[in-house]
């Protein structure tokens, strides 16, 4: 029993210096692994922004504490959005919700809680025709001072045999600006259509402050995914993108074709101007692509997207419209303190996803 209780204190006096230590290194959260890259991925690039054809937004609020909204979207020439759609939002403390139905009938629904500052848990459901087919997310994500830990399952079911995906994955700050994480993948499909796979990625991040460099390494296949985000002043922003991969970046086509090493490089740049937002894109297959959002009004928003392929002699443009429909008083003066940078006391940010 002495022993135990030496091990015990031991441990207990080992983990007290290591959180000392920690703490002297001022460390910070790294944030997540699905937004390692984000600066460059999701707010440079234009792949979370081009769209083809006509759509209009139509958004109506009735109340911002809690948060609750209703939209309206329409959508003409567009391959990827549908005709119609109709959704609602209810964001508060703790939980979020977000609920879409379309003109086909697919459903889709989000929930998110909040178990604290830190934590979060997150649900996803998308029933649909046997065209598309129905999926099923769980999510939890815990942020610690210097950590952020992240467990996702994909479709879990157990009949038999445990299926589905299964994702863990951590990303560690080892210094004030260096952080590196790694990320477990496990896929057991039903016997119809696949076979049991595993992966494991590594991936590191660099943020200076006005520049931050990220890499990605799948371990499994070989693919490496790094990019470089900078500041270039307080309005313009610049950015790279390179993708290798020794099997091709087109999976599907790699079984049919057999395996082909490809890389792509694209870089993009973003200009924020009093009432628009610029974005520009190219990359090494010859396609240039541009996004302009211009604020015309504080509820009216007007967006243009176009993309010129000129390997393939292929293009597409997109235009939209959407409209803010503010329900009261209330929301017009947070809406015209929020355009002129003002945060409204006591109203609490639109809920993200």
């Amino acid at each position: 029993m002495d022993y135990l209780q030496t091990a015990i204190s031991t441990i207990g006096r080992l983990g007290d210096k290591i959180d000392s230590y920690k703490s002297s290194l001022n460390l910070t959260n790294p944030g997540t692994t699905e937004n390692l890259s984000k600066e460059v991925s999701k707010d440079l690039l234009l792949s979370n922004y081009a769209f083809t054809g006509i759509r209009a937004d139509v958004t109506k609020g009735f109340s911002t504490n809690p948060w609750f909204t209703v939209s309206h979207a329409f959508a003409l020439g567009s391959q990827m959005l549908p005709p119609y759609s109709f959704s609602t939002m209810f964001g508060g403390e703790p939980l979020f919700l977000r609920g879409s139905v379309d003109n086909d009938g697919a459903v889709q629904a989000m929930l998110n809680c909040a178990w604290g500052p830190n934590v979060i848990s997150k649900v996803q459901m998308q029933l649909a025709d046997a065209a598309i087919p129905s999926m099923c997310q769980i999510e939890h994500d815990h942020r610690g001072k210097d950590f952020s830990f992240s467990v996702k399952a994909m479709n879990p079911w157990y009949e038999d045999k445990l299926t589905g995906i299964y994702i863990l994955s951590m990303l560690q700050s080892l210094t004030p600006k260096l952080s590196v994480g790694v990320e477990a993948l496990w896929q057991k499909p039903s016997a119809s259509i696949g076979p049991e796979e595993a992966a494991l990625s590594y991936m590191a991040r660099y943020n200076a402050g006005d520049w931050i460099a990220t890499g990605h390494l799948n371990g499994t296949q070989g693919d490496v995914i790094a990019t470089f985000w900078r500041k270039l002043s307080e309005k313009v922003e610049a950015g790279v993108e390179c993708q290798l991969s020794p099997v091709g970046l087109n999976r599907s086509a790699a079984m049919m074709t057999g395996p082909k090493p490809e890389g792509l490089t694209s870089v993009g740049l973003k200009y924020e101007f009093a009432q628009s937002i610029y974005r520009s894109q190219v990359d090494s297959k010859g396609k240039v692509g541009v996004y302009l959002e211009r604020r015309l009004a504080p509820a009216i928003t007007l967006a243009f997207s176009s993309e010129i392929d000129h390997p393939n002699r292929n293009a597409k443009v997109g235009l939209g419209l959407s409209m803010e429909l503010p329900g009261n008083d209330e929301m017009i003066q947070q809406q015209q303190q929020l355009l002129s940078g003002q945060v409204p006391a006591g109203q609490p940010a639109a809920p993200s996803a």
